[in-house]
């Protein structure tokens, strides 16, 4: 209930949103494609698509539990290729995807920003409580435009982290520091385990 909580918070929609209009305000960047990655099993995902349809001149494409595989494929494919007719870039910028899409995508070619709307915990309650799955699996996220590939020499990612009122750490601050610690990420990366 309280991860649910935590990525529910309006603080978290209002900086998703900021970053969003930052990023597209840039000079030449009217255009740009961006990625965010949110965790389905606990709302992170309806709770950021609800923030970003809010905004006017922002919105976001999904993938929907009740499209098919082809409309899925339509979706990613508007992330994967150049903008060329007037159609194309008309379309909301931002893909809006689970971290259950973190593996096997390739959006290099036109998107160089991504979002971490909320770290990642599968812990007690959930599949796994290891530390290591949940790095991997945010590492993974990061490599769908962080990878070969990639024309942009600059890659920016972006993670939100919500800090109590006097700036203290929370929640966030917590498993962001589990699933970047230096030894975890090696695990998570290492091959040959």
């Amino acid at each position: 209930k309280f991860l649910r909580q935590n990525a529910k918070l309006p603080c978290r929609g209002k900086a998703l949103v900021d970053i969003c209009k930052n990023i597209l305000s840039q000079k030449g960047c009217e255009h740009t494609k961006i990625v965010v990655f949110a965790d389905g099993r606990i709302g992170a995902q309806v709770a950021a698509r609800e923030y970003l349809c809010a905004e006017p001149g922002l919105g976001c494409t999904w993938l929907d539990a009740s499209d098919s595989v082809e409309e899925k494929n339509k979706k990613i494919s508007y992330y994967q290729t150049a903008d060329v007719t007037d159609e194309d870039r008309a379309r909301p910028r931002v893909l809006l995807l689970n971290f259950e899409h973190a593996a096997g995508l390739n959006l290099q070619t036109e998107c160089n920003h991504l979002i971490l709307f909320s770290p990642l915990y599968v812990g007690q309650g959930g599949t796994t409580g290891d530390a290591v799955t949940d790095a991997s699996t945010e590492l993974q996220a990061i490599g769908r435009v962080h990878r070969p590939g990639q024309p942009k020499t600059q890659v920016n990612v972006f993670r939100i982290e919500i800090c109590g009122p006097g700036d203290e750490e929370c929640l966030d601050g917590q498993l962001i520091r589990r699933n970047t610690d230096e030894e975890t990420v090696s695990m998570a990366t290492n091959a040959a385990d």
